[in-house]
């Protein structure tokens, strides 16, 4: 059994995101890195905040690997905000997670 299988088995149903919430905000606090073996996972629990009227961040601060599918992953996220007229806010990252999201120009 590959590693990517055995991993998916591991994340379903574990929470990677911890959620904190305010009458005109959610801050969506994620707490493991953002990579190929975790996108899904994060896409699934994400999913329903994705079209909340409310203003959405990702909180980084618990993160410390992204690649370039986790790139893509945010991006992905940023395009269908923007495509209901929202926004997808980045904060906390930390100096590393900053560096990558420059060097993929975010």
């Amino acid at each position: 059994m590959s590693r990517k299988i055995i991993w998916k088995f591991i994340t379903r149903g574990v929470h990677m995101v911890n959620i904190k919430e305010t009458a005109d905000c959610i801050r969506l606090v994620i707490e493991e890195s953002i990579t190929s073996y975790t996108v899904e996972s994060l896409k699934y629990e994400l999913t329903a905040f994705m079209f909340e009227d409310r203003h959405l961040e990702l909180d980084l601060s618990k993160v410390d690997r992204l690649d370039g599918v986790g790139f893509q992953f945010l991006e992905s996220a940023k395009r269908i905000r923007a495509s209901q007229g929202k926004t997808l806010d980045l904060v906390c990252a930390n100096d590393k997670i900053t560096e990558v999201l420059d060097s993929y120009k975010w």
